[in-house]
Parts: structure tokens; sequence; C-alpha cells
């Protein structure tokens, strides 16, 4: 949704009223949809094209605003919403809970079976997720697609490459920033 422009965005403010005031305007067919009145019990052959549904629900997604091309919800349309934020399954190296639901997912998602080289690599994920957290040490994400990417580049069995020599290449490669670069090699070496 943060990546909308504002013209798409303002065009969602009559959807995101409160129930009752909703509008959803179809511009292709020069339509308006409103909410159903209360009274009345939904019927499709009836409403149909012509009601929004009384349990209709809006949701979105947003990336963190350090990603390219995102910005900050105007304050019209961030009223209208409840903000969820979602933190990293592994959010620190003592997270135990977190790594292990993290080292299943991956498991689940790529077909890996070492379980205990998984974890070493998800702990080093969580160091750097820490670091970016807590000590502003670097900007550079690393979320659970970056690990499910990194497995899948050494192979499920490091078949290819280790995982620490895909990290490498994954965390280092997506890093912007050169203090970035350098923190993560730092880390890997360590």
């Amino acid at each position: 949704l943060n990546m909308a422009t504002g013209s798409v965005t303002a065009y969602l403010h009559p959807l995101y009223e409160d129930r009752g005031k909703r509008e959803l305007h179809l511009r292709g067919v020069g339509r308006t949809l409103r909410d159903l009145p209360t009274d009345v019990s939904w019927d499709p052959e009836t409403h149909l094209g012509r009601y929004i549904h009384p349990d209709f629900h809006a949701t979105a997604t947003m990336n963190p605003l350090h990603y390219a091309d995102t910005a900050e919800l105007n304050d019209a349309l961030r009223s209208r919403c409840v903000v969820i934020e979602h933190p990293y399954l592994a959010a620190s190296e003592d997270d135990t809970d977190g790594i292990e639901t993290e080292v299943e997912l991956l498991k689940t998602e790529t077909g890996a079976a070492d379980e205990e080289r998984l974890t070493d690599l998800v702990r080093f994920a969580a160091v750097l997720r820490e670091a970016r957290r807590e000590a502003n040490a670097i900007t550079t994400p690393i979320g659970h697609r970056e690990l499910r990417d990194t497995v899948e580049m050494a192979g499920p069995d490091e078949e290819f490459m280790a995982y620490d020599e895909a990290a490498r290449v994954k965390f280092v490669g997506q890093a912007a920033m050169k203090s970035d670069k350098q923190f993560i090699r730092d880390a890997i070496a360590d």
C-alpha cells in the first residue's frame, strides 16, 4: 500500500470509511457502489455489483520505509487503517523459539534437511537483525526471503556451495551501503 501513488490511495479513502459510509467508485463503468442498508439482507442476485457486501473488509500490506519507492501513508488514509507490525520470526540469536520456527519453515520450503546448518544460518541472520535493530549497525534488512534464497542458491544439501558462501553472495549483494557490505562480511568471517 505504501508503494501506491497518492492518486491511487486517495481513490481508496471512501472505501476505508466506517460502515454505512463506504463507497467504491468504479471508474471504468461509471458506477459507485455504496454500503447495503443495514435493514436489508444481502441477496447476490439483487445486490452484487450494486452494493458493497456487508462483510467486506480491505486488507493491505506495506514494506518498511527504507525499501525503494515506499512512502509514509498520508494522514487521511492512515487514520482509516489499523497497522499491525510483524516482527521477524527469529529476532535475536537468543530467540530459541523463533529460530526453531524459522528453521522448520526453511526445511518445509526448501527441502533442506541439515537442521544444525540451517540453525546456524538462521542464528546468523538473527544476529544481523539484532544489530540492525539495537545498534543501527546496518540498514540492510535480512528477512525470511533472503534466508530462503540463500538455501536455494546453495542447494538444499549445500550441493552448489556452502550456506555461509551463499549468505555472503546474497546478503552482501543486496546491501546498498559499503558499510553494510563490510559489516556483513565481517560478521560472516566471525
